[in-house]
């Protein structure tokens, strides 16, 4: 079900049912979440009126992103477009 090649000199595996083409992502441990520096930035970006965006949805879910914590992420496929899941994809090498 899936092929692995070289696409561009780098390894990539091809779904070869449906031709798209997915890279490896590598696993690895890294620090997620807003620590309060990094949201006193915004803020502070945001009083200078130097934000594109209404920034309320932004600091509405910042309290999800807290506190700062070490999280680990397994290796992964990833395609360069969203794809629909549940259509015969089958099992990642």
């Amino acid at each position: 079900m899936w092929a692995q090649e070289i696409v561009a000199g780098r390894p990539a595996w091809r779904h070869i049912r449906s031709g798209v083409v997915f890279r490896a992502v590598p696993g690895g441990t890294f620090r997620m979440g807003s620590s309060d520096a990094e949201l006193d930035a915004v803020r502070a970006i945001e009083r200078a009126d130097g934000a594109d965006d209404d920034l309320e949805a932004f600091f509405a879910g910042a309290v999800r992103a807290r506190p700062v914590r070490e999280v680990r992420v397994e290796p992964f496929l990833i395609a360069p477009h969203p794809r629909p899941t549940g259509h015969g994809w089958g099992t990642a090498p």
